[in-house]
């Protein structure tokens, strides 16, 4: 019964997150106008840099889930990929894990590349958005704000009898909703990954994906004849970027686009409707079609529990 739900469960949230993808990314008259006036010759390339972008997430979820356990590659990265367009639904990130039990490997074990995966991005773009703010001047206030909230949150986890009370505590409250188990597992699984090494290797990946990412924002300019300075680039990409993260929204929906526009008409003088058009095309190239792409995997080349049978090397 347990494995019905997970199964049905998985099924329900990818269509549904590919839905909200399509109906946010695919309708409105100014999406299709800038899908119009947009040079598709610019279009393989984005679309080259856009998988790369989610592969190499991919990679990255592979390398923080090998530390312990031994199911073969491939069925990781299937994994990741299968969970795609769920990651829009509000907490669709754990599809991944529900993913993996279907895999043999336990959610306890499970839940560790996911919330390591989002915390190497969280970190990555929180950098980025304080050196963006900090350089133009733009969002410092905001940007600032959330970002001493966070590390607020996060340095009393380096002095140890504070970090000892909060195991305590988290014992606890598994305790009390049965999760004791599913806690020890995850407690168990934790030291595994996080070695120099592979903290190295999923820092690097993330790296390299935002890269592809501020590539491609490139080429939707240039395919509808716009231009920006790498250090503006930089700004429109990343501060909206960190926004949409931190709004808690899935996907970043409406924050990010409204930040991307605001900071074109602000910054760098486009019209309303140029700048609509670049965040639409840009979102479309990285949210609707990473989306489209998980579903097709989910669909032909995700067998469910039958992962489990051919799981093991």
């Amino acid at each position: 019964m347990k494995k019905s739900y997970l199964k049905y469960g998985l099924h329900l949230a990818i269509i549904i997150g590919l839905i909200i993808a399509g109906v946010k990314y695919l309708s409105g008259d100014e999406v299709w106008a800038a899908l119009k006036s947009f040079d598709f010759s610019y279009a393989p390339l984005i679309v080259v840099l856009a998988t790369g972008y989610v592969f190499l997430h991919a990679w990255r979820f592979l390398v923080l889930t090998r530390p312990y356990t031994d199911i073969l590659g491939h069925v990781i990265f299937r994994a990741y990929l299968a969970g795609q367009a769920a990651t829009l639904l509000p907490g669709g990130m754990t599809a991944r894990a529900g993913l993996l039990k279907q895999a043999n490997v336990p959610v306890r074990k499970g839940s560790v590349p996911v919330f390591l995966s989002s915390g190497f991005d969280q970190a990555v773009l929180i950098t980025g958005g304080v050196v963006a703010a900090l350089w133009f001047g733009y969002g410092q206030l905001q940007i600032l704000l959330m970002s001493g909230f966070f590390i607020a949150l996060a340095l009393p986890l380096l002095i140890p009898a504070v970090r000892q009370r909060l195991e305590a505590l988290a014992l606890r409250l598994a305790q009390r909703f049965n999760l004791e188990e599913q806690w020890q597992g995850f407690v168990e699984a934790w030291p595994k990954v996080f070695t120099w090494r592979t903290m190295a290797a999923g820092l690097g990946l993330t790296i390299v994906a935002l890269v592809l990412h501020f590539v491609a924002l490139d080429l939707v300019l240039q395919g509808l004849d716009q231009e920006l300075d790498p250090t503006s680039l930089a700004l429109v990409y990343i501060l909206p970027t960190v926004l949409g993260r931190l709004s808690g929204l899935p996907g970043g929906f409406g924050v990010t686009e409204a930040g991307m526009v605001g900071l074109m008409t602000t910054v760098s003088g486009f019209e309303s409707d140029t700048a609509l058009a670049i965040a639409a095309i840009f979102r479309i190239a990285t949210i609707v079609y990473p989306a489209l792409l998980g579903v097709l995997v989910y669909l032909i080349g995700w067998r469910g529990e039958a992962e489990a049978t051919a799981s093991v090397s």
